[in-house]
Formats: C-alpha cells, sequence, structure tokens
C-alpha cells in the first residue's frame, strides 16, 4: 500500500526490512509511480535508521512496567482526570503553532522554529485514532513532556461518543494546514485495508512525518527510541520531505540565488516596465491566488502580459497559442519566459523556491475539472514550496493540458522531484531551463 512520492515502512516496497526486524525496524523506502526523463532515474531508495538502547530496559522487561501516572500538563486547559475512557482534550493551537502559522517567509528566526533544526524543544504530535490506544499513547507522552508534546487528538471513527477529541480526519487536515506538527501518529487497532487506504490517501499530502502505531511488540523488545518511548511498534508511512540540513541547503540556495538575480537583472526589470507602461494601459504587475507550501494560498508576481480588461485572475482559462488577450509586448516576454522574473520576489520571501513543482492557480482546471479531482494525490506536490522551474517543465511537460493523462504525468514529475531533492539534481534543472529558453520554446506562448 503505498503511494508516489511517499516514503513507507517495513511493508511498503521490495528491498526494505519486514514487520519485527528487531534492530532494523525504521527503514524506509521511497517508491515513486511513473517515469522521468533519461538521467534522472528514479530509483527506490531504502535508507536505514539507526536503532539505538534505551537505557532503564533489559531484556524480558515489559517496556509499559515504566510508565507512572500521567502528571498535570499545565499546557492544557483540564486535568487529567474524568475516569476511564476519557482523555483530557488537548489544545488545538498554541504559541508555538500559532508561530508556525504564520513562520513561511516571515524570518530566520521562524523559519528555524517551523523546521526544527535545534532538537531544544519538544516534538509537536498529533495522534489520529481510536480512543483506546490514544489514551494508552497520551499517557506514555506525557511522562516524557521534555521529548514530546502531544497538540491534538483527532478521531477516525463515526462519533466519538464521550470522547473528548478535537475532530475527525477533515478537522486534523485543517488544523495541519493551519499550524503543521513534527509528527502524526495514527493509533488504530483494527481497521480493514480499503479503510486505511482511504485514510492514509487523505494524509500523505501533508508535509509532515507520518507513522502507523502498532501494538504488535513482544514484552522487551527494544528498537529505536520511537518504539521505546510510545510502547508500540511505529512504522514510518512519510518522511518530511525536505528535513534538517537538507532543509537549509534548500532555503540558502533559493536566497543566494535569488538575491544575486535580483541585483543582476534590476536593470532588465526597469526596462521590461517601461515597455509594459508604455505598449497598454495598466499595472506592470499581475498579482494572482495560487497554492503554496502545505496548500497555503500564495500571491504570485509575474509581469502583465494581458490586457487588464481580460485578465483571467482565477487561472481557470488556460493561455494558447496566439490568444488575443496577449499584448504585444507580452507574447515576448511570454516567449522567453521573462514574463516570470518577479517570483524572484515570491523566492525571496520565502513563499516559493527557484526549483520545485509550479505553482498552480487555485481555480486551474483540467477538461473541465478542478485539478485535485483529476489526479489522485494532486496535493502531495505542495509538499515542498512550488519553484519557478521544476522537473516537469525540462522534461517538455509545459503549457495547456488538455488531456487528463498529460495532467497525471506532470504530477509525477512533481512528486518524483518531491522524493529525490538533491542540490545537484536543482542545478541540472536551472541549467536545463536556461538551455530550453534560449534554444527550445515550444510551449512558451
Amino acid at each position: 500500500m503505498h503511494w508516489p512520492g511517499c516514503q513507507g515502512g517495513a511493508g511498503a516496497g521490495a528491498g526494505c526490512a519486514a514487520l519485527g526486524a528487531g534492530r532494523q525496524s525504521g527503514m524506509a523506502v521511497a517508491h515513486i509511480a511513473g517515469t522521468a526523463s533519461p538521467g534522472m532515474a528514479v530509483r527506490g531508495i531504502c535508507r536505514r535508521v539507526p536503532a539505538r538502547h534505551v537505557q532503564g530496559y533489559s531484556a524480558g522487561q515489559d517496556m509499559t512496567d515504566r510508565s507512572a501516572p500521567p502528571p498535570y500538563d499545565p499546557g492544557c486547559p483540564l486535568p487529567v482526570s474524568g475516569g476511564a475512557g476519557r482523555v483530557p482534550c488537548m489544545p488545538v493551537a498554541d504559541a508555538d503553532g500559532a508561530a508556525r502559522a504564520n513562520a513561511p517567509g516571515r524570518g530566520v528566526a521562524a523559519w528555524v522554529s517551523r523546521r526544527r533544526l535545534f532538537h531544544n524543544r519538544p516534538r509537536r504530535i498529533v495522534l489520529v485514532g481510536d480512543m483506546e490506544m490514544v489514551t494508552r499513547l497520551v499517557a506514555r507522552l506525557r511522562a516524557r513532556a521534555d521529548r514530546y508534546r502531544v497538540v491534538g487528538q483527532f478521531s477516525c471513527q463515526q462519533g466519538a461518543g464521550e470522547w473528548r477529541c478535537d475532530g475527525d480526519v477533515s478537522d486534523l487536515l485543517a488544523f495541519c494546514h493551519a499550524s503543521l506538527p513534527d509528527m502524526i501518529v495514527l493509533a488504530l487497532e483494527d481497521m480493514e485495508r480499503q479503510r486505511m487506504r482511504d485514510l492514509l490517501a487523505r494524509l500523505i499530502i501533508l508535509p509532515t512525518e507520518l507513522r502507523l502505531a502498532m501494538d504488535i511488540l513482544p514484552p522487551g523488545f527494544i528498537g529505536d527510541d520511537f518504539n521505546a518511548d510510545f510502547g508500540m511498534c511505529l512504522l514510518p508511512v512519510c518522511q518530511r520531505p525536505l528535513d534538517g540540513w537538507r532543509d537549509i541547503v534548500k532555503l540558502a540556495e533559493d536566497k543566494i540565488i535569488s538575491l544575486l538575480a535580483l541585483v543582476m537583472l534590476a536593470p532588465l526589470f526597469l526596462v521590461i516596465a517601461l515597455l509594459i507602461r508604455i505598449d497598454s494601459h495598466g499595472p506592470v504587475f499581475f498579482r494572482q491566488k495560487r497554492y503554496g507550501f502545505n496548500n497555503e494560498i500564495i500571491n504570485v508576481l509575474k509581469f502583465r502580459t494581458m490586457y487588464t480588461d481580460q485578465e483571467d485572475l482565477s487561472g481557470r482559462q488556460m493561455t494558447v497559442r496566439g490568444d488575443q488577450r496577449v499584448t504585444r509586448v507580452g507574447r515576448y516576454l511570454r516567449n522567453l519566459s521573462l514574463d516570470e522574473l518577479p517570483q524572484l520576489v515570491n523566492v525571496l520571501m520565502g513563499q516559493m523556491s527557484i526549483v520545485g513543482p509550479r505553482a498552480h492557480a487555485v481555480a486551474m482546471e483540467v477538461c473541465g475539472r478542478p485539478y485535485e479531482h483529476v489526479v489522485e494525490g494532486y496535493s502531495a506536490r505542495h509538499r515542498v514550496r512550488p519553484g519557478i522551474t521544476g522537473l516537469a517543465q525540462v522534461n517538455g511537460s509545459r503549457g495547456p493540458l488538455t488531456t487528463v493523462e498529460a495532467a497525471r504525468r506532470r504530477v509525477e514529475y512533481d512528486l518524483t522531484y518531491v522524493a529525490h531533492w538533491s542540490l545537484w539534481l536543482d542545478i541540472r534543472i536551472i541549467i536545463k531551463s536556461v538551455w530550453i529558453v534560449f534554444f527550445r520554446r515550444e510551449n512558451a506562448f
């Protein structure tokens, strides 16, 4: 059971350790559906997470023996009480969560907090599942308040009864779009295969770590730190696409290139702005609402290439060859992709990247239907910041989409990039993009 661009644990793909393989638990596989262009081969990556002993446990000892009664958490408005079968309601938002909701593009300090580069604060955990397992996990994690902080509990059942939780899966998606946690843990006793698949399909689009908690460990088993802390086997389903140093490198790449490009291209910006004002009435820049990281709606900047009374702010109507809405100067700008240059400002603000899945307009359609309704897992492309150019564009997947198959192939390229990002891949895409602009502009109009 796997999806394009998602890293899975045991059983997610060939070559990874089987369930219960002792200290080799915690492996992950990157599985990509679709193919990439020559020179950018797609391959499964099996990554081993080293297991470590947890002091205080010995062979044959039940790990649950050490779990003390959960202390009162001052961060929660309710005490740990209410009798069996009741879980104190966790705060849906907190000070840290509020800061994270406003983090994108608002300074290095906010970005560092949001990316968890420094591990001197508890990891923010969201629990999803059945009441009994969630109750046990809350008790264990409250005993490890120095490492974990439960910021939300959500039910995957119809009607939670007396269980006081923060809502169902739909509420979870809204919560994560507003305040992204460090990890989502699915705690399910028994669930049929199709129901599990439907639930995971709704969660893998989120740009955070996703693990499946299973109460299958024998007494005395010592796995990695997560298994010991949670008292259950935590199978990795999806990893955060860019985390730790990979995110630092990506951010540095975006900031350095965008700043240098804006300085070097400032005279060109002035010339283009003057030509636009001379050619037609209206502003120099065009702003359009598009999807950004974690489905956040951002205002993407472009040089205006259409007459102001014929612009499509929603992006529902695609531009075609010989489109009468495009101005005379606009045709040259679009042909050379110069209309995209103002997006360097979006990159400098932290809303976009130089390379990544292209930012799509919120109302973009394929064959008369919203893009997200045509391609399964479409929103998984928003697990990273959108880019000015991308893997799909340098492999010929650009211009208007006329078939569902073309739309799916473009998303497959995006998910391939998300799963296999590297600095070298970005450099290759940038070089190839420049070459295409000057020598191969078939679908630029």
